[in-house]
């Protein structure tokens, strides 16, 4: 198995040039749709992931055991 490549293993030093040739996307229409580069792009990969997570943790605290809020946030419905 090849090593993992830069953009996967350094995000914090990873340019967005580097994910647009990582991601094999056009430049133009990563350079349109993010118009604010790297942070954006990071900012709008991350933020359904948090939310997601938030919306779980919210689920199992509103659980009546300890158990059950467990089993909610491990079925990651």
């Amino acid at each position: 198995m090849p090593p993992p490549c830069r953009v996967c293993t350094a995000p914090d030093t990873t340019s967005a040039d580097q994910i647009i040739t990582h991601g094999s996307a056009q430049r133009g229409s990563v350079h349109h749709r993010f118009p604010g580069r790297r942070a954006q792009l990071i900012d709008e990969a991350v933020a359904p992931v948090v939310n997601n997570t938030a919306s779980l943790i919210d689920t199992a605290t509103r659980a009546d055991d300890i158990t059950e809020a467990i089993d909610s946030f491990f079925a990651l419905r």
